[in-house]
């Protein structure tokens, strides 16, 4: 009987390692005829309980094993477990979780009718004294869930421990510091059309995943979804816990520069990355990108960018699951402006020159003042950030005046008059404009963005750019002058017919 005892006290130690619990029983004179298996408040599983061996409790100890309804082809149900069976189960006390599992699955029989069950709405089923493998049978394809690590349980009251830890994946996007406001990572951002800018994946796999027990490959997949306005460059790096991987140890669907607005990047198996016990494993993928000429401009939400990872889900065998969807937008906003004569409502002047820049400094003179142009070009009746290659060109006011331009990034620009219609006068400094936005989340699908703009700090709809006409200034001479001209020639005139009519009369 004392081998029968260590017989107990170890299938009690490899079903408290399985992620069950049990209420001890006191060691009694009378045998225990019926045991409780257990969910927890909220499990929604469903289980099947298949009955290994079967035996007598009573004094706190497990005797007279005999193999049970499940028992594995080979077996007869009834007839006792020989002693060196028992005695090989004895040394996996130390051993881990999946190859304890290994070494129990080959005693069961998993495709026969289970010895009893739980469905999802059940919360208890009463057993008679026996070793019984738990298994979850919950449908989670595709579900943001995953199903429990068989459970080994010996002959006690137990409760199952449904594993709850799952991956997660986050999803920012990089931000330009502007108008005071630091740059950084976020769920919001705003960026010039063609402006490069980055995307940041992260899975996290938390620790209590246990992913070092799955019998399979621990298969991560991030499927990444771009609006039309968004155009994919490249992937600039993969990350675990830090640490750069090899573009070997992952396989993507990306391509550099592609026309394509969904890819996926998948981690063949992450166990590789857990080196010892179980531990926490985060993921990271960045990636370049920029808005494209189909972004929406403005205070819309249009201009989103989605992730979700699909993980393995199935700790005994094949199984996918899904997370959330985790979404980020991107801004950008329309400056408008108007060249005008003489007065803020004075008529539209035609073909006045514009360039844009982002710096100036007054101290210097003519062309230093200014640095980093913003280049533009001339399309869909609007003037756009230049793609890289492009060459920027001089913005005209049109025949109503108007030279607007889409596609900007928050932040404080200088519209420097380049060149002035005839028969007006320049601007003597630039006009000085700024571009504030507060963008945010408001929810998991959607977002918003606050936008100001002021001219010379004064906050205004539309940039207005009066130039003033010339005026003929005061010369010597005029309409006086010319009088007297001609009153002197008269005058020679008068003179000379005088002489001739003297100089008849004398002969």
């Amino acid at each position: 009987m004392k081998g029968f005892r260590k017989i107990t006290s170890v299938l009690l130690a490899l079903a408290m390692l399985l992620g069950i619990s049990m209420t001890a029983l006191a060691e009694t004179s009378s045998a225990v005829s019926e045991f409780t298996i257990r969910k927890l408040s909220g499990d929604s599983h469903q289980y099947a309980v298949f009955q290994i061996f079967t035996g007598t409790y009573s004094d706190g100890k497990f005797s007279d094993i005999k193999y049970g309804q499940n028992t594995a082809s080979g077996n007869t149900a009834g007839t006792a477990v020989p002693e060196d069976t028992l005695t090989k189960l004895t040394a996996l006390e130390n051993k881990s979780d999946r190859e304890k599992l290994d070494s129990i699955l080959p005693l069961v029989n998993l495709t026969g009718t289970p010895f009893a069950s739980l469905a999802a709405g059940d919360t208890e089923v009463k057993v008679a004294p026996g070793y019984y493998l738990i298994q979850d049978t919950t449908a989670l394809d595709k579900a943001n869930d995953a199903r429990n690590l068989y459970v080994v349980a010996v002959s006690e009251n137990i409760e199952i421990k449904r594993k709850t830890d799952i991956p997660t994946v986050d999803k920012e996007i990089y931000d330009n510091a502007d108008n005071g406001v630091a740059a950084g990572w976020g769920e919001t951002a705003d960026h010039n059309l063609n402006e490069s800018f980055q995307f940041r994946l992260t899975a996290t796999v938390p620790a209590d995943a246990k992913i070092k027990d799955y019998k399979d490959a621990y298969q991560l997949t991030f499927h990444d979804v771009m609006s039309a306005g968004i155009s994919f460059e490249r992937i600039d790096s993969v990350e675990v816990n830090g640490v750069s991987i090899a573009a070997s140890a992952y396989t993507t669907t990306a391509t550099e520069n592609m026309t394509a607005k969904e890819w996926t990047l998948t981690i063949p198996d992450a166990r590789s990355y857990v080196n010892g016990g179980e531990q926490e494993l985060k993921i990271g993928v960045t990636y370049s990108a920029h808005l494209n000429d189909s972004a929406v401009i403005g205070n819309h939400d249009d201009n989103k960018n989605t992730v979700d990872l699909e993980f393995s889900n199935n700790p005994n065998g094949e199984g996918k699951g899904k997370t959330k969807e985790d979404t980020v937008w991107a801004f950008s906003y329309e400056l408008k402006n108007k060249k005008v004569r003489d007065t803020e409502n004075g008529a539209a002047l035609q073909e006045a020159g514009f360039r844009l820049y982002k710096s100036y400094d007054a101290s210097k003179e003519g062309d230093a003042q200014f640095a980093d142009e913003v280049k533009l070009i001339r399309k869909d009746g609007a003037y756009k950030p230049a793609a890289s290659g492009e060459s920027g060109v001089e913005m005209r006011s049109g025949s109503d005046g108007t030279f607007n331009i889409q596609g900007l990034d928050a932040g404080t620009y200088y519209l420097r008059e380049t060149t002035t219609p005839a028969g007006f006068n320049s601007l003597t400094a630039p006009i000085t404009v700024v571009i504030r936005a507060t963008h945010t989340e408001d929810s998991e699908t959607t977002a918003h963005t606050d936008i100001t703009i002021t001219k010379d700090s004064a906050e205004v709809d539309e940039i207005v750019v009066v130039n003033k006409q010339g005026i003929t200034l005061p010369s010597t001479g005029g309409m006086g002058t010319t009088v007297l001209y001609a009153a002197g020639a008269l005058l020679v005139i008068l003179a000379g017919a005088a002489v001739v009519v003297k100089r008849r009369r004398e002969a």
